[in-house]
């Protein structure tokens, strides 16, 4: 009797064992799965040389940092995680309460866009394109922000420049068609 409670435990614990192991297997495989997708996401991120990407706690600190956020705005992320936001913007914007309000606005309505001046760490202004979306959790609670940045100083003041030269041409067209009629 005593051979075959051993005989039964043995295979029990073999049974056991197995279904331990394979769970395990389950865990590393899943584990391994878990660190390539965090590094192919670090990955894409790290290569959005031209764009600020990072996300914000709900407190309105900054959470984590990508290598175009530090190209555009000049922090590393050592200097930078666990700072308020709102060190980006202008002490006019940080008055008016602009970055608590876009912030509201994305826990609200999902997404909050803006277009304004920005302040880099070296204090100099850029004019930034922003968009922040509320994250949640599977279950709707609110567990922080993501926020991009892209500057479009550039952009802007290329549009301003095709806007004059092409009020310029329209003011000499007005001008030589007044002169063709008085021919």
């Amino acid at each position: 009797a005593s051979g075959l409670l051993a005989s039964s435990l043995a295979g029990l614990l073999h049974r056991v064992w197995e279904q331990d192991r394979s769970r395990w297997e389950q865990l590393a495989q899943s584990e391994s799965a878990r660190r390539q997708t965090e590094e192919r996401f670090r990955q894409l991120t790290n290569s959005l040389q031209r764009h600020a990407l990072f996300m914000i706690d709900l407190n309105g600190n900054v959470a984590t940092w990508n290598a175009g956020a530090q190209m555009l705005k000049g922090y590393s992320a050592a200097e930078i995680i666990g700072s308020p936001m709102s060190l980006f913007f202008t002490p006019e914007d940080i008055e008016r309460e602009l970055p608590a309000a876009l912030l509201r606005r994305a826990e609200l309505e999902g997404q909050a866009s803006d277009e304004g001046w920005r302040v880099r760490k070296d204090g100099t202004h850029f004019l930034a394109s922003d968009s922040i979306s509320a994250i949640r959790d599977d279950s709707g609670k609110l567990v922080g922000y993501a926020k991009i940045t892209r500057d479009v100083t550039a952009e802007r003041q290329a549009e301003k420049a095709l806007h004059s030269e092409i009020a310029k041409n329209q003011a000499i067209l007005r001008n030589a068609s007044d002169g063709i009629h008085i021919l």
